[in-house]
């Protein structure tokens, strides 16, 4: 079997952690009472992560898929007892409140996320997801500055645009690079390893934000000739033929997905949204992320679809 992923020793860790405080179940639903067994519960375990030798390659893969539904909606012992949230029948976010990591201080308040479907927020809200933060998600008409809800966005954003972060007790974070770099604090396992692993993901979000998402303003505006869309798809492709050059595994660092994956995959969907051939790995990558739990959870709760290349 080949190397368990970052996904499948975090699957393993809550378990054990599970078991460790007396949640963890055996059977269907948990109907078999409760785990007293260390070998057991190790057997388990690797079931759920879809590592169990016992199992054959179509039983593991299946455990893997639903394991990995149950994280991302947040129905595992261990995120029932933490307070995560649960999606409600309606297909929305539904939490007690904000959840930060082992060292993060977590708002007083519930974290609400000011987001237009399929606008750059959306890398905010497939990272919270992958984060498994808790959260309310409020859309906005960017052309009336309205929330769903009402409410004038300027006086949200005095900027006029998303993303807008609000962690409650009037502190608003807005822009990409800051709230991104905000989820990966409060998860370690959504940054890069190694000694400059913060500037490094700082480094590599400044390069999207500027780099790329910046060069989309023609592609956006009724006002741009076809000379200037042209010279923007150029900009684009360039970057993004920059960026496939260094990508050597699954993601922007290596086999572990960070809050920078998030941020370019907007980016490669907006690329295909404006027909261009996106550049190898970043394609097949872009195929790879639409089929996450989070990003699929995210594309829900917009209600957006798919691109044909997914």
């Amino acid at each position: 079997m080949p190397a368990a992923t970052e996904r499948q020793k975090r699957t393993t860790g809550r378990v054990m952690h599970e078991f460790k405080h007396g949640e963890l179940k055996s059977g269907p639903a948990g109907k078999g009472g409760k785990v007293k067994s260390r070998k057991q519960a190790i057997a388990i375990a690797l079931h759920e992560a879809g590592e169990s030798k016992d199992d054959s390659p179509k039983t593991r893969r299946k455990a893997k898929a639903k394991t990995a539904r149950k994280e991302a909606a947040g129905k595992t012992a261990q995120q029932t007892r933490e307070g995560k949230s649960h999606i409600g029948a309606r297909g929305k976010r539904e939490s007690s409140k904000a959840m930060g990591g082992k060292d993060a201080k977590a708002p007083a308040k519930r974290a609400r996320k000011k987001t237009s479907p399929g606008a750059c927020s959306l890398a905010g809200h497939i990272a919270l997801h992958e984060a498994g933060l808790t959260f309310d998600c409020t859309k906005v008409d960017l052309k009336a500055h309205k929330t769903e809800d009402g409410q004038d966005f300027y006086a949200i954003n005095p900027k006029g645009y998303v993303p807008a972060f609000d962690l409650g007790g009037g502190e608003i974070l807005t822009e990409n690079v800051a709230i991104l770099s905000w989820i990966a604090d409060q998860k370690q396992h959504l940054n890069p390893e190694g000694p400059l692993a913060r500037y490094r993901l700082l480094e590599m979000l400044a390069f999207i934000t500027s780099e790329i998402h910046k060069s989309f303003k023609p592609l956006f505006s009724p006002d741009s000739s076809d000379a200037d869309k042209t010279k923007a798809k150029d900009a684009i492709l360039k970057r993004l033929t920059f960026l496939a050059g260094r990508m050597k595994s699954e993601f922007l660092f290596d086999a572990r997905m960070t809050v920078a994956d998030a941020y370019l995959f907007v980016m490669l969907l907006w690329s295909r949204k404006n027909d261009m051939t996106l550049p190898k790995p970043p394609d097949t990558y872009a195929q790879r992320l639409s089929a996450r739990p989070a990003v699929q959870l995210a594309f829900k709760h917009e209600e957006l679809e798919f691109p044909a290349w997914c």
